[in-house]
């Protein structure tokens, strides 16, 4: 059911930019503390290999968690699926010898 403000809302290009704006702004925000977290223990402590994936997982995990409330996902899958996949990307890595 389509509403006539609802349709001037979506033809609004004001709008429809400060909702890709605020999109973009929390994705750049969870890339930075994603990649930035890992960056810096890894920094302050550099012989711990296993202590950077840990922490890079664990941050995963905390943004996955937090991603859905601004999705309206479930956190339990978001936070399963981004672990999932940071453990695979990291399996690969070191199988082609990143690490």
């Amino acid at each position: 059911m389509d509403t006539t403000l609802e349709r001037e809302q979506l033809d609004n290009p004001a709008l429809v930019k400060g909702i890709e704006g605020t999109a973009a702004e929390i994705s750049h925000t969870y890339n930075v503390l994603g990649a930035l977290l890992p960056l810096c223990v890894g920094a302050l402590l550099p012989g711990h290999a296993w202590l950077k994936i840990t922490v890079g997982l664990l941050a995963l995990s905390v943004l996955g968690v937090a991603a859905p409330r601004v999705a309206y996902g479930n956190p339990t899958r978001w936070a399963r699926a981004l672990v999932l996949a940071g453990g695979f990307l990291t399996l690969v890595g070191l199988k082609l010898g990143f690490a």
